[in-house]
């Protein structure tokens, strides 16, 4: 449906601008990244596993 597409810029900020904080904000480390992807992964596995568990139980009855 929708392409997420990310692109790089070269983009130089002014130490005032409101961007510089949110920039901070979303810097992530390696780490961070990983167990972010753990952890979303983690949900997923979770929601397909309810909801196999919810037609099994269903077709059981």
């Amino acid at each position: 449906l929708f392409a997420i597409v990310q692109i790089s810029i070269d983009l130089i900020l002014r130490g005032d601008h409101p961007s510089v904080y949110l920039a901070a904000i979303n810097r992530q480390t390696p780490r961070a990244k990983e167990l972010a992807r753990i952890a979303y992964a983690t949900i997923k596995a979770t929601s397909v596993l309810k909801e196999h568990i919810t037609c099994y139980v269903d077709e059981s009855h």
